[in-house]
């Protein structure tokens, strides 16, 4: 059963259900980052988005916000989103990421002015390495 049939828009899973659901090392290894090195406020919400609609966890730094985790059961995603002012520092990291990452930016760059959403599967060790670099990339940003 998938993640939004499981958790309807009212029936919010609690932090057990989650970190049942989400099996993946590397999420906790993410969510341990944020925590330590920015001290992220975590907040579940539910999304109508069409993209990926149901509930997500959302890490923000004060009110800026840093990374949006879309629940998957073994493959967590994860969305960066890219404003247009840093838009060419985040592409110093990404032509400097793997293979994936960068070709994912690619398909995902924006021209509507709304900055560049970023969706990346939790692949492996190098995907969040790139994820930690763009996320502390935004977590300096004034």
């Amino acid at each position: 059963m998938e993640w939004k049939e499981m958790y309807p828009i009212d029936k919010m899973p609690t932090d057990e259900e989650l970190s049942t659901y989400i099996t993946s090392p590397l999420y906790e290894d993410l969510c341990k980052y944020l925590s330590v090195e920015f001290n992220a406020k975590r907040s579940v919400e539910y999304s109508k988005c069409a993209a990926i609609p149901g509930w997500n966890v959302k890490y923000k730094k004060g009110i800026k916000s840093l990374c949006v985790v879309y629940p998957e059961k073994d493959i967590p995603k994860v969305m960066v989103v890219i404003g247009n002012k840093l838009e060419n520092e985040a592409e110093a990291i990404i032509y400097t990421s793997s293979d994936y990452v960068m070709s994912r930016y690619k398909e995902s760059k924006s021209n509507s002015g709304l900055g560049t959403w970023l969706v990346l599967d939790l692949l492996n060790e190098e995907v969040l390495s790139d994820i930690k670099r763009l996320i502390e990339l935004k977590a300096k940003a004034k």
